[in-house]
């Protein structure tokens, strides 16, 4: 029994690990592993890679026998670059040891920059894992100073800036030394500062990290809340942007003359609307939430992706299902509907759901909250058909009435007619009518 229960955990493990992405050895190519992504809000946790590898300008001095390397255990194994990456590759499969190489076709650039996925299919079964590449040139801070338009959003939960940065050290606010002369500044030349400004604006801080400060500009925008990480950028929560607003730029002190530019259009045809609003519930009901994005049909532009960001409670999925686009003939715009199903809410509790939409405009969703309640709530009211002015019911009058019955949640309603405690079901003078 231990024999079969020995195979069993050691044929799970090789499936986990049956594929692994390699890099040179080498002084200047440095991996870390991301301990800080518990702790950070759940929707941004999805878009990161907790392994990273940075390339150092340096590594370059010993000739890189490789970039990557992708090893599986199938013919299926896959090396897939960020798009930027792909005209600064060469990819070579070899089917025999079950690798992919990537190597450099010149030096190391910004363009490199973002997430590399190996994965394979074993056993009808995909198998991959993925690591976020930096590249380290030592003169820029951002990836590249031109990035798709951002469109605004009528009621979006947050939005993308998706300044990349081409190494770790970016953050939004520095520690400030308490005392200055363990962090002195570098005394550069004039002509020094115009060659590599940033290696001039870093202090030297004895036994502390490198820290780049990072910001954007329009700052004033009142946002519930501003993420930064160094793979995605900003991530702008519920802003109030202004009418006449043309783009964001990003920036860092260290580097002035080095700006990013995020165009910005007000116009927005491609939308994403969740089709249900804010809903109270019963711990015993059923939820299916449904959510629809529409895009147009410009050339040579990749389609976006949408999907629900439901994995951060403890619940039932029952379902989650994704159609196929349809396209609209009279708007000439394609729609494309995405909805999950969802069981076991637990009494007093407020949960909330992102419907995600990512396209080359970044990363953009709305949210909706589910309140389960413990006890339902009856809202009634009464009112004369025909007239604003209350008439009381009595025995012999011809009168009519509307009466529009709230629950919250949503519930089995039972109405009876009764006078002084006996009931009237009976009473032909009585009829109750639902519409």
């Amino acid at each position: 029994m231990l024999r079969i229960l020995g195979i069993i955990v050691l044929l799970t493990y090789s499936q986990i690990e049956s594929v692994t992405i390699e890099y040179p050895e080498s002084a200047h190519i440095v991996e870390r592993k991301r301990e800080d992504i518990n702790s950070i809000d759940e929707i941004f946790r999805y878009y990161l890679v907790p392994r990273e590898i940075q390339f150092h300008a340096d590594a370059l001095q010993g000739r890189l026998s490789y970039f990557l390397r992708c090893k599986g255990k199938t013919d299926s194994i896959t090396l897939i670059p960020p798009p930027a990456a792909n005209s600064h590759l060469a990819l070579n499969r070899d089917y025999q040891s079950k690798i992919v190489t990537a190597t450099l076709r010149n030096q190391l650039r910004s363009e490199l920059v973002g997430r590399y996925t190996c994965s394979e299919t074993v056993n009808d079964k995909k198998q991959e894992t993925s690591v976020h590449v930096f590249i380290q040139d030592g003169t820029s801070v951002f990836t590249k100073r031109l990035y798709p338009t951002v469109l605004q959003q009528t009621g979006i939960h947050f939005f993308n800036l998706p300044c990349q940065t081409t190494s770790w050290y970016p953050r939004m606010s520095c520690p400030t030394p308490t005392n200055s002369s363990q962090c002195p500044t570098r005394q550069c030349s004039a002509r020094e500062r115009q060659v590599n400004e940033l290696k001039c604006n870093i202090p030297i801080c004895t036994g502390q990290d490198i820290c780049i400060p990072v910001h954007f500009n329009p700052s004033d925008l009142q946002a519930s809340k501003v993420f930064f990480d160094p793979q995605i950028g900003f991530a702008i929560e519920n802003p109030k942007l202004p009418t006449a607003l043309n783009g964001f730029t990003c920036m860092s002190n260290y580097t002035p003359s080095q700006i990013s530019r995020v165009p910005f259009d007000s116009f927005d045809p491609d939308h994403i609307e969740i089709h249900q609003p804010s809903l109270n519930v019963m711990p015993d009901e059923t939820v299916k939430l449904s959510c629809e994005i529409q895009y147009g049909t410009k050339l040579a532009r990749k389609i976006p992706s949408i999907f629900w960001f439901e994995d951060i409670f403890d619940l039932n999925l029952i379902a989650n299902e994704t159609e196929r686009a349809v396209f609209n003939p009279l708007t000439q715009l394609y729609s494309r509907n995405s909805s999950i199903t969802l069981r076991g809410f637990k009494p007093n509790k407020v949960y909330r759901f992102y419907c995600v939409r990512v396209s080359e405009q970044g990363i953009y969703s709305r949210s909706v909250d589910i309140k389960c309640a413990d006890t339902p709530l009856l809202d009634l009211e009464v009112t004369s058909t025909g007239s604003n002015t209350f008439i009381p019911a009595s025995y012999g009058s011809d009168s009519s009435y509307d009466i529009s019955i709230f629950t919250i949640p949503r519930s089995k309603i039972l109405l009876e007619i009764t006078r002084d405690g006996i009931s009237l079901a009976n009473d032909k003078r009585f009829e109750i009518i639902s519409t």
